[in-house]
């Protein structure tokens, strides 16, 4: 049975509006990984998406790391994850930050030993 190599989640911190989206990445298998997003699309006050964001996340083996300050405004983001082990790229569409109604949502994101990427988006 395939045993996935990695999982990462991205979540929206729910809050005032000084708190920013963060990234968590969480690396289950054996080997290190890098795991690029970059924003190609989002809300038009979004100062990321306006210069093109791009993170190359560095995660060991067994590790978990947490980045904060990718997502700074309440919309919806389409988002590019391409895994290095795979040289894989998928286009995800979500709105990791809540509204004015505290809504926002939960990607998670897995890498199967194919290097097939396959994800779910949830709400928060």
């Amino acid at each position: 049975m395939a045993g996935v190599l990695a999982t990462g989640s991205i979540a929206g911190c729910l809050g005032d509006e000084n708190e920013a989206g963060q990234l968590t990445v969480r690396n289950d298998h054996v080997l290190d990984h890098v795991v690029r997003f970059s924003i190609e699309d989002g809300p038009p006050e979004a100062y990321e998406v306006e210069q093109g964001v791009t993170a190359d996340l560095f995660v060991g083996a067994g590790e978990t790391k947490t980045y904060t300050d990718l997502f700074s405004t309440d919309g919806q983001y389409t988002l590019v994850a391409e895994l290095a082990a795979g040289d894989l790229e998928q286009s995800i569409t979500f709105a990791p930050l809540g509204g004015q109604d505290g809504d926002g949502e939960v990607l998670e994101i897995r890498l199967t030993d194919s290097y097939r990427l396959s994800y779910t988006v949830s709400p928060v």
